[in-house]
């Protein structure tokens, strides 16, 4: 029930997993034929489950939360939420017209001197 595929309002499918605490709130508290704006940490996958190399990095997800500000007992933003739009915060490491990539580097985890600070990852982002 973790793994699956996340599937956008324009019909195009992307794997993704489910993290930590959301997998009670999706199996407990969600309907999955409804829509829902996803919290999502966005990765870049260059190796089949075999361990064997793909020849272009896909794109998949790991879903971290739900955002549902009306289930929460907070009012609906007047303003409709952007279609096609997202924010990342990053580094750009490579330009050209048409293909940036984005460096992005992960708060650390955990306290003390045991905490572990993720290894960066690198997100292409290819259009006109």
């Amino acid at each position: 029930m973790t793994r699956g595929n996340l599937t956008l309002a324009d019909g195009t499918v992307i794997d993704a997993v489910l993290l930590g605490r959301v997998m009670g709130i999706v199996k407990k508290n969600l309907e999955l034929s409804e829509t829902y704006h996803w919290v999502v940490y966005p990765r870049t996958r260059d190796k089949q489950p075999d361990g064997s190399r793909v020849e272009a990095a896909t794109l998949h997800l790991q879903i971290v939360g739900v955002w549902e500000p009306e289930l929460l007992g907070r009012p609906i933003p007047e303003e409709p939420v952007a279609v096609d739009i997202f924010s990342i915060r990053g580094e750009i490491i490579f330009q050209s017209p048409n293909k940036v990539v984005v460096k992005i580097r992960q708060a650390p985890r955990g306290e003390g001197p045991s905490k572990k600070r993720p290894l960066p990852f690198k997100l292409q982002l290819k259009g006109a």
